[in-house]
């Protein structure tokens, strides 16, 4: 969740137009980028199989209020927010009717997530069954290939990107020695993991900044995105997202309980955070005059972690948290 918001705030600077040229904000954004979706779909598999199989029905029930009803609700206030701060923010709304009436099929800015989650959860719910969890990882990787390939439509084509990093979390979670592994592996072995992953990951980077050359420092944050994702990058963000999910699995007792909390209340960061980042990059360029990126992007930072998360403590001491779609 840290390096979402991170990711978000750094790309809003750039495509503001705020960071110099050249600049070390785009290489961090892809770094970012490279990795973080990548482990958050992975994440979103590792306990589904558990619950397919407990209460398939069940199943189905809770997306509406785990993911439909969050999409629908933060996403139309953010682009409600967004019209009437059209003239300050980076993407100025096409018409506000327009993209309320098209939120089933465009979602707005983060929550393409929450789509893609959806239309995952819901292959899984007819697939693993079937054909089970590595069936579901052949389907995934064909998805993939076919929308690489443009036989796939847009509306769908982040959930495709992301369907083998989502199908491989979903068949080693199903796996109880990986599980075990995880919580389990030796100090040597995850210092190993985390190495090989931040190398691999530097690689990648490495190879598209090369390919890109001067014209990466042009790009807006979107370019730079989809130059992250693809086929290119998986392995180095599977390693990257098994040696992340090693460290925590393993010091989960030593963690420190804020950040546990921070990653319990993921949803309301998520929902909240576009808003909070924006707001505050406008109130501190516009009021205070900061054009300093480097005091800009931690104090956006910190704000778009801290203020969702004192929105859900309010929401849940007067008791409608879950109603509001903050828990």
């Amino acid at each position: 969740m840290f390096f979402v918001v991170l990711g978000h705030a750094s790309g809003g600077l750039i495509d503001a137009g705020v960071v110099p040229h050249p600049d070390w904000f785009r290489p961090m954004f892809l770094s970012i980028y490279v990795v973080h979706m990548p482990l958050f779909f992975f994440l979103s598999g590792l306990f589904v199989l558990g619950r397919v199989e407990r209460d398939s029905t069940k199943f189905v029930r809770g997306m509406g209020v785990s993911i439909v009803w969050p999409y629908f609700l933060w996403g139309a206030i953010q682009l409600i927010l967004g019209a009437l701060a059209a003239k300050y923010t980076n993407t100025p709304s096409t018409g506000l009717a327009h993209d309320l009436l098209s939120m089933p099929i465009a979602p707005p800015a983060q929550f393409w997530f929450l789509y893609a989650l959806l239309a995952l959860h819901l292959l899984s719910w007819v697939v693993l069954p079937r054909v089970g969890a590595i069936g579901l990882l052949i389907v995934a990787f064909v998805l993939a290939s076919l929308f690489e390939q443009g036989l796939i439509p847009n509306l769908l084509g982040q959930a495709c990107k992301m369907a083998p990093y989502y199908a491989l979390g979903v068949l080693l979670g199903s796996t109880r020695p990986f599980m075990t592994w995880l919580s389990s592996a030796r100090v040597v072995l995850v210092s190993s993991l985390l190495f090989l992953g931040a190398l691999a990951v530097a690689l990648v980077v490495a190879r598209v900044t090369h390919g890109l050359g001067p014209r990466l420092y042009g790009l807006e944050s979107a370019s730079i995105a989809r130059e992250a994702w693809g086929f290119r990058s998986f392995f180095a963000a599977i390693l990257a997202t098994v040696a992340i999910c090693a460290v925590f699995a393993t010091n989960e007792k030593r963690l420190p309980g804020w950040l546990k909390f921070i990653g319990q209340h993921s949803l309301s960061i998520y929902v909240l955070h576009i808003m909070c980042i924006a707001g505050a990059r406008i109130v501190l360029r516009s009021l205070f005059g900061l054009e300093d990126p480097t005091l800009l992007l931690p104090s956006i930072v910190v704000i778009g972690l801290v203020v969702p998360l004192i929105a859900y403590i309010v929401a849940d001491r007067l008791k409608i948290a879950r109603y509001v779609a903050l828990s």
